[in-house]
């Protein structure tokens, strides 16, 4: 089964894109089609627009890499199989580029933690989230109930 995070994350990879909304300029299409491919798991249209651009063999299609078993498995596989691995073992993975934001955010978050300041972090950065996210209706949209599902996920 094809994982539509995987798909979207390949897509990225293959413009060296860091954001979705990067990916529906390059694919054009607007950002909420895709968000409702990713949350609906839509893999058929990313199919057929990959087709469209002539992209769809570097996207579905990798080079076959020979398992030390003597196995075929694509990259795609090595990459849910690295993600599952990861889960399994409490090993966080981040498609977080930016070094130095990712710095900034382990130290902060490390920092808050000995100072027993998590609650007060998360607050300040659900604010940060809504002012890089104006569109959004800080009263309406439900960021705690997203982060608890996210919390779920992980």
């Amino acid at each position: 089964m094809i994982n539509i995070e995987i798909i979207l994350q390949n897509l990225l990879d293959y413009y060296d894109l860091d954001t979705l909304s990067q990916l529906a300029d390059k694919l054009n299409v607007t950002q909420p089609t895709i968000s409702k491919w990713k949350s609906r798991g839509s893999i058929t249209p990313i199919k057929k627009k990959c087709k469209d651009l002539g992209i769809y063999d570097d996207i579905f299609k990798e080079n076959k890499k020979t398992h030390c078993f003597g196995f075929d498995t694509s990259l795609m596989d090595i990459k849910l199989n690295l993600r599952a691995e990861c889960q399994k073992y409490g090993i966080q993975i981040t498609t977080l580029k930016n070094k130095r934001l990712l710095y900034l955010l382990e130290h902060i978050a490390l920092e808050a933690e000995v100072n027993k300041q998590t609650q007060d972090l998360e607050n300040d950065l659900i604010d940060l989230f809504f002012k890089y996210y104006p569109l959004l209706n800080k009263d309406l949209f439900p960021i705690k109930d997203v982060l608890d599902s996210f919390e779920k996920e992980s």
